[in-house]
């Protein structure tokens, strides 16, 4: 057991995502240049040349000597550099979303429900929509979240008779962000919800739309594009 740990131990200090030695790297070249986009590319190159080196000795062990261990050397290798990429994409996109707020990179609701809104209708909306989900308001107030598993709780001869606040989400326990929040902070938050959408509220309870991971993608796109300069004639 001793000597397991001892090698699990010495294996996670390799400088690669996601294993710790990789964050030490990237933390000591931080200290060093004081930018983290850099520190991140170099701990990602570093740790890339471990994985390739890891994938060409189980190639070579698996022709040699032993196909099975060499299967793993070469499958860790590739975890490695698949990690590596996935923490440079995230670096690249909070340098992105870098100095924007969350209602900057919002996407519109596809429709507003008002609260007196009957079941059976909201979900023919959702369905023409081609939305998960929808919020719920109380004049401009945002009094709650309906998505299409909320409707599974419902059996379909009730839903013409059962109001949307009976089977929404209400607002305590939904998770909001409000329109000046950092939009990488937004993001991080959205993936923690468990939803595709994070509502977007003002301080006076007014909805003003979701974060989602395709409005970001969009948002990006018309970033990029408004960023590279016309080609002149």
């Amino acid at each position: 057991l001793a000597a397991a740990n001892a090698i699990l131990g010495a294996f996670n200090l390799l400088p690669a995502f996601p294993l710790d030695g990789g964050r030490v790297l990237q933390a000591i070249v931080w200290a060093k240049t004081h930018d983290r986009k850099r520190a991140t590319t170099i701990a990602v190159r570093i740790g890339a040349g471990v994985a390739w080196l890891l994938i060409a000795l189980g190639i070579g062990e698996t022709l040699a000597f032993n196909f099975s261990g060499g299967l793993w050397y070469t499958l860790i290798g590739w975890f490695l550099l698949q990690a590596g990429q996935a923490e440079q994409r995230a670096a690249d996109l909070a340098l992105a979303l870098q100095g924007h707020s969350a209602l900057q990179i919002a996407t519109p609701a596809g429709a507003l429900l008002p609260a007196d809104t009957l079941a059976d209708a909201a979900l023919r909306l959702m369905l023409m929509k081609g939305v998960r989900a929808l919020p719920v308001l109380i004049g401009e107030r945002f009094f709650g979240l309906v998505t299409l598993r909320d409707f599974t709780h419902v059996e379909n001869t009730e839903l013409a008779r059962t109001y949307v606040t009976a089977i929404m989400k209400r607002e305590p326990d939904v998770v909001t962000i409000a329109p000046t929040a950092n939009a990488d902070d937004a993001l991080r938050l959205l993936g923690t919800t468990g939803f595709h959408q994070l509502p977007i509220v003002d301080t006076d309870g007014t909805f003003l739309g979701f974060v989602t991971r395709e409005g970001v993608i969009a948002w990006l796109a018309e970033d990029r594009k408004a960023r590279v300069p016309a080609v002149q004639p």
